[in-house]
This record gives structure tokens, C-alpha cells and sequence, in this order.
């Protein structure tokens, strides 16, 4: 499967010529641009990158890249329209596959007006298993940047951008069996985990890197569909300010 994005993002008002890049993940020969439906350039090989001609006047205009294989026959297509009030940051998401096809990683382009770079970035992560109904029981971030997680419940846009995110060694992969005894449904104070009995096999890998785990007997709540991070309030966040709306009577 083939997927392209836009490295290039036209948030103001642009005419004339422009270089305009794209990145292309999967079999591709050569890119086509096109201009309010018209050939507007094509490359043949890296970087995706041609000189275009957005016109002499500022008008709306609709950019388009598509992705050719050998035969010309399009694989994949991205567009975006200049020229026209658009939000004064974006970003664009190209998932990475390996040789199997399966997505293993994201890359992200981020373009602001304000030149300024993001203060934080907001993923979702879609779970592909309605065994794993909510994030807290297949994903659990630990102290030290390392995640817990069983990557099964997980759809593979969903792994690509875990992957994008946190480095290999940080990654704790929790087993068939683990994950069904709710261990994942975890609460970590620092080098503390508590969470429900767990099999041999996730004490050996906690342990290994330094974490104590407290296990609980919780056989009768796991039956509810939650475990340890379920039966808990956090006090330690705090959410900031919001302006508040008051509706006319």
C-alpha cells in the first residue's frame, strides 16, 4: 500500500513559483502535481520535489499530488487548497511501513505562521480489540519514559505512532496472558507499580529494569472489567483555567 503527504503546507498567501515537496511511503515511480485539475509538473525519483507555477494573482487553488506506479496508474493522492483561510498552524501525518507492509512508524510535518514550534501534540491511539474497550487496559506509561503496553489491542496506525514516539527500549510489551489478568490496568509512583496478580513472565521484565511491583488481589473487581488504574481518583493533576460560557436566560 502506498500513502503520500504534503512536506509542503501553504498556510498564507502564496503566488508565483514554489517549490512544493511531498514525502511518498510504498511503491511509487514518480510523482504528478496538478493545479485546478491541471499537469502542473512531475519527478521521477527523491527527494519529491518539484518547481511550480501557483499563478500571478492571488486566487484559490486547488494542489494536488499523486502517486504513479510504473504504468502511470495512480496509487495515491493528497490534496490541499491555497489560497483560502485555513488555520495558522498544521501539521500532516505519513505513516512508515517495513517490508511486510505493516506500518512501524509516523512521520510528522508541522507548519505554524507564528513560527513557533508545538507546545505538545495530541495522538489517538485506536484500539483495534473490543477485549481492550478502554486505553488504560492495554497502555500504561511508566516513570522514567518507558511504556507499558500489549500491542494486539492496537490497530497498526495506532502502534506506527507509538513507535514514532517512544524509542525500543522504552517499550514494554505485555503478553496475551499478561494483558488479559488486567496487569497493564496498572497505577506507577515512580519505581512503584501496583497492580493485579501477575503472571511470572511481566515480574521478571519489571524487575529487570528496576521497578517494584505491589501485587493485588483483585479477582473480583477484574470480573467488572477493571483492575488496579480503574479503582482509582488521581489528585495529583490539575486541570487549567477555562473560560466560562454563561448562557442568556
Amino acid at each position: 500500500m502506498t500513502s503520500i503527504a504534503f512536506t509542503s503546507l501553504f498556510l498564507g498567501l502564496v503566488l508565483g513559483t514554489h517549490p512544493v515537496g511531498v514525502a511518498v511511503e510504498g511503491p511509487a515511480t514518480q510523482v504528478a502535481f496538478e493545479v485546478d485539475g491541471r499537469p502542473a509538473g512531475q519527478v521521477a525519483k527523491q527527494p519529491w520535489t518539484a518547481q511550480l507555477d501557483l499563478g500571478r494573482d492571488l486566487e484559490p487553488h486547488e494542489l494536488v499530488a499523486r502517486a504513479l506506479d510504473a504504468g502511470g496508474r495512480e496509487v495515491a493522492r493528497v490534496e490541499q487548497w491555497l489560497n483560502v483561510p485555513r488555520p495558522p498552524s498544521e501539521a500532516s501525518l505519513l505513516l512508515e511501513t517495513n517490508a511486510e507492509g505493516k506500518a512501524v512508524s509516523a512521520r510528522l510535518t508541522w507548519q505554524s505562521l507564528l513560527g513557533t514550534p508545538p507546545r505538545s501534540i495530541e495522538i489517538t491511539l485506536e484500539l483495534a480489540s473490543p477485549r481492550f474497550y478502554h486505553l488504560d487496559t492495554c497502555f500504561c506509561p511508566l516513570a522514567g519514559g518507558k511504556v507499558l503496553y500489549h500491542p494486539a489491542a492496537f490497530t497498526s496506525a495506532a502502534l506506527a505512532a507509538i513507535h514514532a514516539r517512544v524509542a525500543p527500549n522504552d517499550r514494554i510489551e505485555a503478553s496475551e496472558a499478561e494483558a488479559a489478568a488486567f496487569c497493564v490496568n496498572a497505577v506507577n509512583l515512580g519505581s512503584q507499580i501496583v497492580m493485579a496478580k501477575a503472571p511470572a513472565s511481566l515480574r521478571r521484565k519489571l524487575a529487570g529494569l528496576g521497578y517494584a511491583l505491589n501485587e493485588v488481589d483483585l479477582a473480583p473487581f477484574i470480573l467488572s472489567g477493571g483492575a488496579a488504574y480503574c479503582m482509582t481518583l488521581r489528585l495529583d493533576r490539575a486541570s487549567g483555567p477555562q473560560a466560562a460560557v454563561l448562557a442568556a436566560e
